[in-house]
């Protein structure tokens, strides 16, 4: 399992290995998640508007920030007591990284023996 998350921390940032995502030993919708997000293709806000299918950036959860990969796992209020309530306030502090590379450092802490 350590070997699988390691390969799938790789997926994160090295986009062309896709061939390895895929035959990892993961939930489809795991990989399906880890592509996305590897080559921001998340139907946030952010990216709708630039293909001209909404015409707003809010995100309607919070209402309160731009709806981008960031805003949904770090910045937004409801993903910050998510974080909270997982006693996992601690993965917010890094918040001076790239989303992907925060992401791969949120899947190595939590990887650790």
């Amino acid at each position: 399992m350590k070997m699988t998350l390691e390969l799938t921390l790789n997926m994160l940032t090295i986009r062309n290995s896709t061939k390895k995502l895929w035959l990892l030993n993961l939930p489809s919708k795991i990989k399906i998640t880890i592509w996305k997000i590897s080559w921001n293709f998340l139907s946030t806000r952010v990216n709708m508007l630039l293909r001209k299918l909404t015409n707003t950036t809010i995100y309607p959860r919070c209402g309160v920030g731009i709806e981008n990969m960031d805003h949904l796992f770090r910045e937004c209020p409801v993903s910050i007591s998510v974080w909270k309530e997982l006693s996992c306030q601690a993965f917010l502090q890094e918040n001076h990284l790239e989303f992907v590379q925060w992401l791969t450092w949120v899947f190595l802490k939590n990887s650790a023996p």
